[in-house]
C-alpha cells in the first residue's frame, strides 16, 4: 500500500480484565492475526488497514493510515457499534453515518466507553506508533464493529465545570457523545481472520 503520511498505532487489550502497561515496540509478523478492517476514506479509497492479532495472551491492533497533511496533528479514534439496520450497514460513505455511534454496551461515558481508543498522533515525520492496553475488549467482540478515524481531535469529554456551554457548566451533550472528534474521516469493517 503507498503511503505518504502514515499514522501507526498498536493497540494491546488484556483478554481478561486488568491494568495494562505502556510500551513502545509495535508488533511484527502476521502470526495471529484474528481480525482486520480495510479503512477507505469518503470517495471510498483505500487509505489504510487495522489488524487485530493475538500476542502473548493479548489482543494487539496496529493501524496504519494516511492521513492529508494539512490535517489535525491528533485525530479522534474508535470503535463503532455497526448493528443498527435503521442506519444501514458496514461503512457507507461519504459520511459513514450507516456506523452508529461509540461501541458503548455498559452505556458509560464517553472517555470510558468500550470502543474509546486513544487519539492517533500524527508524528513530525508522517509516523507514529505505540502499543498500550485498552483492557475494554476481546477477540469475539470484535466482528462487525467499525473502526472509525475523525477528521479532528477527541477531547474525551474532558471538559472541566469551570467551562460552561449554553450556561450549563462543564461539557455539552454533543461532547459527552462524542468527544468533538468531528466528521468521520475514514472507515472500516472488522472481519474475522483465520490463523
Amino acid at each position: 500500500m503507498d503511503t505518504k503520511k502514515r499514522v501507526g498505532m498498536a493497540l494491546a487489550a488484556a483478554c481478561a480484565v486488568g491494568a495494562g502497561t505502556l510500551a513502545f515496540t509495535a508488533p511484527s509478523g502476521a502470526a495471529g492475526v484474528v481480525a482486520t478492517a480495510e479503512l477507505h476514506d469518503a470517495a471510498g479509497k483505500s487509505i489504510g488497514e487495522v489488524q487485530f492479532r493475538v500476542k502473548k495472551r493479548r489482543v494487539v491492533g496496529e493501524i496504519e493510515v494516511q492521513l492529508p497533511a494539512d490535517s489535525s496533528r491528533f485525530h479522534g479514534f474508535h470503535l463503532h457499534a455497526n448493528n443498527d439496520p435503521a442506519n444501514g450497514v458496514g461503512c457507507v460513505g461519504p459520511a459513514f453515518t450507516s456506523a452508529d455511534g461509540h461501541w458503548n454496551p455498559t452505556n458509560a461515558g464517553h472517555g470510558n466507553h468500550s470502543g474509546d481508543l486513544p487519539p492517533l498522533l500524527l508524528g513530525p515525520n508522517g509516523h507514529s506508533r505505540a502499543e498500550f492496553d485498552v483492557g475494554h475488549f476481546n477477540p469475539s467482540e470484535l466482528a462487525g464493529l467499525a473502526v472509525i478515524v475523525h477528521v479532528g481531535p477527541d477531547n474525551l469529554a474532558n471538559i472541566p465545570s469551570r467551562y460552561s456551554a449554553g450556561g450549563v457548566p462543564g461539557p455539552d451533550s454533543a461532547t459527552l457523545a462524542t468527544g468533538d472528534a468531528g466528521v468521520r474521516f475514514a472507515c472500516g469493517v472488522i472481519e474475522p481472520r483465520g490463523n
